[in-house]
């Protein structure tokens, strides 16, 4: 069902733009309105003449009820209740014209209702693009501009999904903070762009290939190539016509493990009943049994940073950049903010990264494993993490076999 031109109404679409309808709820309980998200119009029906259009302004004559179809599950009818008493009622159509009319509730007034899709890219979430032809290789910005197929799923990878205007969105990058956009006269496809009207992107399904998106610029509308493509023997971003180079899968980041406000335990892994805790003032080791010296509240740091603090203490986890000492004794201040990170390869395994020794050798919060005190690592399994099985209280435990 379509509407054609501004109010014509007919069952010839093909399931595109034309034929989508939001339902709005009408003044009377259980009576509804069919309004298409193109023409912003009404489905009606005049009681004079039963003739059913799709150019209504939502008056008492586009009121619909919807009742079910007897022996048949799935289908329903839509009446008109103005048209009350009278022998058509329904909305139907008529079967030589596919013309709207109304009708007495036979074969022609069944519908099955099909709803829309929801959005692989929604607002405010972060995602990652792989590439449908290539089965490792994720959408990546490299250096400052350039995008390209030739990530392997990392921190270059990863897109924040920015409202645009409309329906439309646009992928900024996590890393640089510029967005994907294309050139029009020119037709190249990069990472540099401000975030104006060439980054401008619409999300629409490939046809029969389920979970497969391409994304259209809308800059770029009526031109032959308005996709974003990637060049089959160079892996670099380019547009396209919608073909299967065009054709991405999505993947959301994980959800993070530490959030603000939750209290968390830090478990030794294959040590039972060994804790991270921070013991006198500020000595932070794996030497706890559990007990309140154990728990870490979760406080939100910048940007997406979080802070551990020791709920005893009220100190916060922390490492020096001069010497490289890692401890409890913490203010909360720069030397104190964490960032997870999920380990490649490793379900459910985190480290934590300092944010003031990004670019260092050794930046990660990590034990020793012969003195159980901790200190800083390189990302090794001394710096692994497991989540244990969400409860009230989330556990992590260190990745490792050696004892103390």
């Amino acid at each position: 069902m379509r509407i054609e031109g501004k109010e014509k109404l007919n069952v010839k679409g093909g399931g595109g733009d034309w034929c989508w309808f939001t339902v709005v709820a009408a003044p009377k309980r259980g009576q509804f309105m069919l309004q298409n998200t193109r023409t912003k119009t009404y489905l009606n029906a005049n009681p004079s003449n039963g003739k059913c259009t799709g150019g209504g302004g939502g008056g008492g004559w586009c009121h619909m009820e919807a009742e079910f179809v007897p022996d048949k599950p799935g289908h329903v009818r839509m009446k008109f209740p103005h048209m009350a008493g009278k022998k058509s009622q329904y909305l139907s159509f008529n079967p030589d014209t596919n013309e709207a009319r109304t009708g007495e509730g036979g074969g022609w007034c069944h519908f099955t209702v099909v709803q829309k899709a929801k959005p692989r890219f929604r607002v405010g979430s972060c995602v990652a693009l792989k590439l449908n032809n290539k089965g490792d290789r994720f959408l990546r910005i490299q250096g400052k501009e350039t995008l390209n197929a030739k990530g392997t799923g990392g921190d270059w990878c990863w897109f924040n999904v920015v409202a645009g205007p409309g329906a439309h969105i646009k992928l900024q990058n996590t890393r640089t903070k510029t967005f994907v956009n294309a050139n029009p006269s020119n037709g190249e496809t990069g990472g540099g762009g401000g975030g104006g009207d060439w980054c401008h992107l619409m999300e629409e399904r490939v046809p029969d290939k389920p979970n497969h998106v391409r994304l259209k610029f809308r800059h770029l509308k009526g031109q032959k190539s308005k996709y974003l493509s990637v060049h089959p023997d160079t892996g670099n971003a380019r547009l396209g016509e919608g073909g299967g180079w065009c054709h991405f899968t999505v993947h959301k980041a994980p959800k993070a493990k530490l959030r603000a406000g939750k209290c968390v335990s830090l478990k030794l892994n294959n040590k039972g009943d060994r804790f991270l805790r921070i013991a006198g003032k500020e000595t932070l080791n794996a030497k706890g049994t559990g007990g309140d010296w154990c728990w870490f509240n979760v406080v939100a740091g910048p940007g997406a940073h979080i802070k551990l603090q020791n709920t005893r203490t009220k100190t916060f986890v922390n490492a020096n950049p001069s010497n490289g000492e890692t401890g409890g004794g913490g203010g909360g201040g720069d030397w104190c903010h964490l960032m997870e990170e999920r380990v490649p390869d490793k379900p459910n395994h985190v480290r934590l990264k300092f944010r003031h020794l990004k670019g260092q050798k050794s930046q990660y919060l990590s034990v020793h494993p012969d003195t159980g005190n901790a200190r800083l690592g390189e990302g090794g399994g001394w710096c692994h993490f497991t989540v244990g099985k969400p409860l009230s209280l989330s556990a992590l435990s260190l990745s490792s076999d050696s004892d103390f």
